[in-house]
């Protein structure tokens, strides 16, 4: 999977805010307020017979991330946000996002951002717009009708759009990488039953085994932090399902919180001679509009 998804992010703090620790101490992420609020419009919405959204999703969230590379330290921020929603053909699309922004030692200054409507109901994107700043800069859209089938659109500056459709021979459910960790988060995988989903990064198309480690206390907090670990491997294929020669497997981790929120707390990826470590920094969630 392209490093940039994993190094757009942040400089590894070693012990989680403040703000997070007070989170952890069990009284809930938001007040008693607001969490009247939410079960009126959870109500509100069963009312107006939408399906009830998973935990991780029902509510507004927008979290904070630095991302760190070994000796070099930080190189990068990374923001991801779960936001409104709309309905289409009565099935509840959310929104999500991602902008991230990194270097190393100063040097090859890029960007990256990803805009993308999740479905939970089959747990898959619906659409996404990519774009990248710094050096090669490119916006692909993709838009995904029904499981396997994927209309493609990329544009460069001073280039016309090229545009292309893929059918895929199984109907196997492609989505972006912000979309990986919202289907990680809604249905996690369970020990013994590897999960094997399609992940395309820009037009570059990845697949992607999911398999549960357990639970854990989250690293370099004394064991004062319950998570959920999932490990990754993600291998480069074409889109007629070959294995692709052209971009190196990559393998990964990451730390859920261990609550029904399933907030990323920690994302490590080995590439060269280091780790990159994507490490929550805050996170805020909060009702959306009824």
């Amino acid at each position: 999977m392209s490093a940039i998804w994993f190094l757009l992010a942040l400089a590894h703090p070693p012990w989680l805010s403040a703000e997070w620790r007070w989170s952890r101490q069990h009284p809930p992420l938001v007040a008693p307020e607001t969490v009247r609020l939410a079960l009126h419009t959870t109500l509100f919405r069963r009312l107006s017979f939408l399906p009830a959204l998973p935990a991780p999703l029902a509510l507004r969230e927008e979290a904070v991330y630095r991302v760190s590379y070994g000796a070099i330290g930080s190189i990068g921020q990374l923001r991801l946000s779960i936001a409104d929603e709309r309905t289409e053909g009565g099935r509840r699309l959310i929104k999500v996002a991602g902008r991230g922004e990194g270097s190393i030692l100063g040097l090859g200054r890029s960007e990256k951002s990803v805009d993308a409507e999740f479905d939970p109901a089959t747990l898959g994107a619906r659409r996404w717009t990519m774009i990248r700043t710094g050096g090669d800069d490119v916006t692909d859209t993709i838009d995904q009708p029904q499981a396997g089938v994927l209309r493609l659109a990329r544009q460069k500056p001073g280039a016309p759009p090229s545009t292309k459709q893929v059918v895929f021979s199984a109907a196997t459910p492609t989505m972006d990488p912000v979309g990986l960790l919202m289907r990680l988060r809604a249905a996690p995988p369970v020990v013994g039953q590897p999960v094997v989903l399609q992940i395309l990064d820009g037009q570059a198309l990845w697949r992607v085994t999911l398999t549960a480690v357990g639970r854990q206390t989250l690293p370099e907090t004394d064991g004062r932090v319950a998570t959920v670990r999932v490990d990754g491997r993600a291998d480069p294929i074409y889109y007629d399902g070959r294995d692709a020669d052209d971009r190196p497997r990559r393998t990964f981790a990451v730390w859920l919180s261990d609550d029904d929120a399933r907030v990323p707390l920690r994302l490590t990826m080995p590439i060269g001679i280091a780790d990159v470590v994507i490490q929550l920094v805050e996170a805020t969630r909060t009702p959306r509009a009824p």
